[in-house]
This record gives structure tokens, C-alpha cells and sequence, in this order.
């Protein structure tokens, strides 16, 4: 089959045209659920535990992730993979932090620091918020885009219309179906991360000669969970922790 570029084939054109369609049409079939502004915006508080648990794992990764992670390994070494391994520490925090969030009745770190603090700040909060996530959210789809742009190999689409197609399609499955089907999506693509990502791995080690062709080609500091050369230490990871647990906290319920 001939490659459009990049190694880019009609078939994953077919793939890619499928998930776009295929995510956008089950958000759809989902807001079918949604009766009540309760279920629009907080599903009821009925979502199963393993759809949350999916949902956390899909808003905490990001298109830019594989991208930012590929870039520190290449140049520090293994021990970059902390940038992401942070969140193993973090994860214990959900857990003893939910059960407060649900006894506070809110569902908002804003309505936390109206409550806390007056409407004042929470509304300083809230502008401060909103302009975080419009650049957070735009740097994200801007690296989506030209992560698939290239695997197109930059002629099939240009990486401004990737960030319009995908605009499109969660804006139209969330608009109608709220937090259920932003949360049951978020799943369905959590899922196809964990798959996608173990798929690349042998296919990866194939293309450089196995562990005994990558041992070859790198220096050994870069097989060390800890090293000075990458710049990751004990103290760095536990600011990137810390880090992380703010971070991820003002994403989830910001």
C-alpha cells in the first residue's frame, strides 16, 4: 500500500477518520442519558467508579506527553521518566483527598475558596482559571496537531486543522452530553493509550537491535533512575510531585 508521506498509509488515514467519528458519535449516543442540569454537569454523582478512575487517567495525559518525554529521555537519559512517574506518588492523595471533596458538597476548587474566602477571590480565581485552561487546552491541541500532521508527513492535513477537527469533535459531544460523555470518552481513550502505547514498545525495540542494540547505542547513565547528568535527583522528584499534585488537582476540578 503506498505511503502518503511520513509512512502515513491510506489504512491509517482510515484508522485516524474512525476515531474521530467513532469518539464523536458515542459522546452523542451518551447525551441521550442526560435528563437534568444534575446530569449534565455531575452525572448524576452516579458514574462508576471505574469510568472516573478512566477519566482521571485521560485528563492527566495529554497529547504533549509523548512528545515532551521522547525529548528529555533523548537528551538526560531514563531518568526523565520521573516527569511522568510522579504521578505513582501522587495517586495515594486522590485517595485520602476525595472523600474531604465529597463531604465539602462542592464541586469546584472555586466554590472551595468562595466559601473559604468570599466571592471576591473565588472570582479572581475564577478569571485567573479560565485563562489558564483557554492556554493550557490550546497549547495541548496545537501539540496533538502536529504530532499527527507529521505522521501524515505535513501534506495530508496541516496541524491548524487537526486543532479544528478535534475542537469540533469534543465540543460537540461535550456541549450535548456534559460530564457523562466527556467521562465515558475520556475512558474509551485512556484505554486506547495504555493499548497504543505497549503496541509501540516491540516495534520500537525492534527497529534498533533489541535491549542489547539499545544498551549499544546509548551511554550507560542513561539506564539510571537517578543520575546528575539528566538533572534528576531525590529533591527534584519530589518537587515534581508536589508539582504534580497541584497541578493535577486545579485540572480535575478546576
Amino acid at each position: 500500500m503506498a505511503a502518503t508521506g511520513g509512512g502515513f498509509t491510506p489504512l491509517d488515514g482510515l484508522v485516524l477518520g474512525v476515531y474521530f467519528v467513532g469518539v464523536t458519535v458515542f459522546g452523542l449516543w451518551l447525551a441521550r442519558r442526560i435528563r437534568t442540569s444534575g446530569g449534565y454537569f455531575l452525572g448524576d454523582r452516579r458514574l462508576p467508579w471505574w469510568i472516573m478512575v478512566g477519566q482521571s487517567f485521560g485528563t492527566g495525559t495529554n497529547a504533549e506527553n509523548p512528545v515532551a518525554q521522547a525529548g528529555a529521555s533523548f537528551a538526560g537519559g531514563f531518568a526523565t521518566i520521573w516527569y511522568q512517574w510522579k504521578n505513582i506518588l501522587i495517586t495515594p492523595f486522590y485517595w485520602l483527598m476525595a472523600p474531604w471533596y465529597r463531604r465539602s458538597e462542592r464541586t469546584t476548587i472555586g466554590e472551595i475558596i468562595e466559601d473559604r474566602y468570599g466571592l471576591a477571590l473565588a472570582s479572581l480565581y475564577t478569571v485567573f482559571a479560565i485563562a489558564f485552561f483557554v492556554f493550557n487546552q490550546g497549547a495541548m491541541l496545537k501539540g496533538a496537531g502536529k504530532i499527527i500532521s507529521g505522521g501524515t508527513g505535513g501534506d495530508l492535513i496541516s496541524p491548524n486543522g487537526v486543532v479544528m477537527l478535534m475542537t469540533v469533535t469534543f465540543i460537540l459531544y461535550s456541549f450535548f452530553g456534559g460530564l457523562v460523555a466527556s467521562a465515558y470518552t475520556d475512558f474509551i481513550q485512556g484505554l486506547l493509550i495504555i493499548v497504543l502505547s505497549f503496541m509501540l514498545i516491540p516495534m520500537g525495540l525492534r527497529a534498533i537491535g533489541g535491549f542489547s542494540g539499545l544498551h549499544e547505542s546509548l551511554p550507560p547513565h542513561f539506564f539510571d533512575l537517578v543520575n546528575e547528568n539528566s538533572g534528576i535527583d531525590p529533591f527534584t522528584i519530589v518537587m515534581l510531585t508536589i508539582n504534580g499534585l497541584v497541578l493535577c488537582h486545579s485540572l480535575i476540578l478546576g
